[in-house]
Protein backbone atom coordinates (compact mmCIF):
# COMPACT_ATOMS: atom_id res chain seq x y z
CA UNK A 1 0.00 0.00 0.00
CA UNK A 2 1.29 3.41 -0.98
CA UNK A 3 1.61 5.52 2.17
CA UNK A 4 2.45 8.96 0.77
CA UNK A 5 1.29 12.29 2.09
CA UNK A 6 0.97 15.22 -0.28
CA UNK A 7 1.06 18.85 0.71
CA UNK A 8 1.11 21.93 -1.50
CA UNK A 9 3.55 24.61 -0.43
CA UNK A 10 4.15 27.95 -2.13
CA UNK A 11 7.83 28.82 -2.24
CA UNK A 12 9.61 31.89 -3.54
CA UNK A 13 11.60 30.95 -6.66
CA UNK A 14 14.78 32.16 -4.98
CA UNK A 15 14.25 29.57 -2.18
CA UNK A 16 13.47 26.59 -4.44
CA UNK A 17 17.03 25.20 -4.44
CA UNK A 18 17.26 25.41 -0.65
CA UNK A 19 13.91 23.61 -0.33
CA UNK A 20 15.07 20.81 -2.63
CA UNK A 21 18.32 20.33 -0.66
CA UNK A 22 16.55 20.23 2.73
CA UNK A 23 13.86 17.91 1.36
CA UNK A 24 16.48 15.53 -0.09
CA UNK A 25 18.31 15.45 3.27
CA UNK A 26 15.09 14.28 4.95
CA UNK A 27 13.95 11.83 2.27
CA UNK A 28 11.11 14.03 1.04
CA UNK A 29 10.28 14.18 -2.65
CA UNK A 30 9.59 17.65 -4.12
CA UNK A 31 7.58 18.09 -7.31
CA UNK A 32 6.77 21.28 -9.15
CA UNK A 33 3.22 21.36 -10.50
CA UNK A 34 2.86 21.36 -14.25
CA UNK A 35 1.66 24.75 -15.38
CA UNK A 36 -0.20 25.09 -18.61
CA UNK A 37 -1.73 28.00 -20.46
CA UNK A 38 -5.52 28.10 -20.69
CA UNK A 39 -7.17 27.02 -23.91
CA UNK A 40 -7.87 30.06 -26.17
CA UNK A 41 -11.50 29.00 -26.59
CA UNK A 42 -11.96 28.91 -22.81
CA UNK A 43 -10.50 32.41 -22.51
CA UNK A 44 -12.87 33.58 -25.25
CA UNK A 45 -15.85 32.02 -23.46
CA UNK A 46 -14.98 33.67 -20.14
CA UNK A 47 -14.23 37.08 -21.67
CA UNK A 48 -17.32 36.79 -23.88
CA UNK A 49 -19.54 35.92 -20.93
CA UNK A 50 -18.19 38.89 -18.98
CA UNK A 51 -18.83 41.12 -21.99
CA UNK A 52 -22.40 39.81 -22.28
CA UNK A 53 -23.09 40.50 -18.60
CA UNK A 54 -21.70 44.03 -19.01
CA UNK A 55 -23.76 44.60 -22.17
CA UNK A 56 -26.93 43.30 -20.49
CA UNK A 57 -26.47 45.63 -17.52
CA UNK A 58 -25.73 48.61 -19.77
CA UNK A 59 -28.77 47.80 -21.93
CA UNK A 60 -31.01 47.52 -18.85
CA UNK A 61 -29.79 50.84 -17.45
CA UNK A 62 -30.05 52.52 -20.85
CA UNK A 63 -33.65 51.37 -21.31
CA UNK A 64 -34.54 52.38 -17.76
CA UNK A 65 -33.23 55.91 -18.37
CA UNK A 66 -35.80 56.32 -21.15
CA UNK A 67 -35.65 58.37 -24.30
CA UNK A 68 -33.76 61.53 -25.19
CA UNK A 69 -35.16 65.06 -25.14
CA UNK A 70 -33.34 67.76 -27.08
CA UNK A 71 -34.74 71.18 -26.21
CA UNK A 72 -33.61 74.06 -28.40
CA UNK A 73 -35.70 76.70 -26.59
CA UNK A 74 -33.93 79.55 -24.84
CA UNK A 75 -33.10 78.89 -21.19
CA UNK A 76 -33.83 75.13 -21.31
CA UNK A 77 -31.42 72.25 -20.76
CA UNK A 78 -30.18 71.31 -24.24
CA UNK A 79 -30.24 67.52 -23.89
CA UNK A 80 -31.51 65.17 -21.19
CA UNK A 81 -32.84 61.66 -20.72
CA UNK A 82 -36.41 61.12 -19.54
CA UNK A 83 -38.14 57.97 -18.37
CA UNK A 84 -41.35 59.65 -19.58
CA UNK A 85 -40.13 59.21 -23.17
CA UNK A 86 -40.07 55.67 -24.52
CA UNK A 87 -36.57 54.22 -24.91
CA UNK A 88 -35.30 54.57 -28.46
CA UNK A 89 -37.21 57.76 -29.15
CA UNK A 90 -35.73 61.24 -29.45
CA UNK A 91 -38.03 64.19 -28.88
CA UNK A 92 -36.73 67.43 -30.39
CA UNK A 93 -38.32 70.65 -29.17
CA UNK A 94 -37.54 73.40 -31.67
CA UNK A 95 -36.90 77.00 -30.63
CA UNK A 96 -40.48 77.89 -31.65
CA UNK A 97 -41.91 75.07 -29.47
CA UNK A 98 -42.78 72.61 -32.23
CA UNK A 99 -42.06 68.93 -31.56
CA UNK A 100 -40.41 66.32 -33.72
CA UNK A 101 -40.11 62.68 -32.67
CA UNK A 102 -37.45 60.39 -34.14
CA UNK A 103 -36.77 56.70 -33.64
CA UNK A 104 -33.25 55.47 -32.94
CA UNK A 105 -33.07 52.06 -31.36
CA UNK A 106 -29.64 50.64 -30.57
CA UNK A 107 -29.72 47.10 -29.25
CA UNK A 108 -26.35 46.86 -27.51
CA UNK A 109 -27.08 43.50 -25.91
CA UNK A 110 -28.24 41.92 -29.16
CA UNK A 111 -25.19 43.29 -30.97
CA UNK A 112 -22.91 41.89 -28.25
CA UNK A 113 -24.47 38.40 -28.52
CA UNK A 114 -24.15 38.42 -32.31
CA UNK A 115 -20.54 39.60 -32.09
CA UNK A 116 -19.64 36.86 -29.59
CA UNK A 117 -21.26 34.14 -31.70
CA UNK A 118 -19.49 35.35 -34.84
CA UNK A 119 -16.19 35.50 -32.95
CA UNK A 120 -16.67 31.91 -31.74
CA UNK A 121 -17.48 30.75 -35.27
CA UNK A 122 -14.40 32.58 -36.52
CA UNK A 123 -12.17 31.04 -33.85
CA UNK A 124 -13.40 27.57 -34.70
CA UNK A 125 -12.65 28.02 -38.38
CA UNK A 126 -9.90 30.60 -38.58
CA UNK A 127 -7.46 32.87 -36.85
CA UNK A 128 -8.04 35.37 -34.06
CA UNK A 129 -7.74 38.15 -36.64
CA UNK A 130 -10.57 36.60 -38.64
CA UNK A 131 -12.66 36.24 -35.47
CA UNK A 132 -12.06 39.91 -34.60
CA UNK A 133 -13.02 40.98 -38.10
CA UNK A 134 -16.22 38.89 -37.89
CA UNK A 135 -17.11 40.51 -34.55
CA UNK A 136 -16.58 44.01 -35.93
CA UNK A 137 -18.57 43.16 -39.07
CA UNK A 138 -21.40 41.91 -36.84
CA UNK A 139 -21.67 45.34 -35.27
CA UNK A 140 -19.27 45.25 -32.34
CA UNK A 141 -17.80 48.66 -31.62
CA UNK A 142 -13.98 48.48 -31.86
CA UNK A 143 -13.58 51.63 -29.73
CA UNK A 144 -12.78 51.28 -26.03
CA UNK A 145 -15.89 50.74 -23.90
CA UNK A 146 -15.00 53.63 -21.59
CA UNK A 147 -14.83 56.18 -24.43
CA UNK A 148 -17.55 58.80 -24.94
CA UNK A 149 -20.55 58.07 -27.12
CA UNK A 150 -20.43 60.00 -30.38
CA UNK A 151 -22.92 62.86 -30.53
CA UNK A 152 -25.51 61.73 -33.11
CA UNK A 153 -26.53 65.31 -33.84
CA UNK A 154 -24.13 67.96 -32.56
CA UNK A 155 -25.74 71.20 -31.43
CA UNK A 156 -24.98 74.05 -33.82
CA UNK A 157 -26.57 77.23 -35.16
CA UNK A 158 -26.38 76.09 -38.78
CA UNK A 159 -29.70 74.65 -40.03
CA UNK A 160 -29.52 71.24 -41.68
CA UNK A 161 -29.03 71.19 -45.44
CA UNK A 162 -31.75 70.41 -47.97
Amino acid sequence: MDDETYEAVAVEPSHADLLRRVAADHGVRVEAPALRAPDPATVLYVVGAAHLVKAAIEDFLDRRAGGQIIDLREGEVLAKRSSGVEWGRIVIVAADGTLEVREERRDRFGNAVAALLDALRGLAGGTVGQASRAAIDAGADPRPADGPEPDPQPACDVPPGP
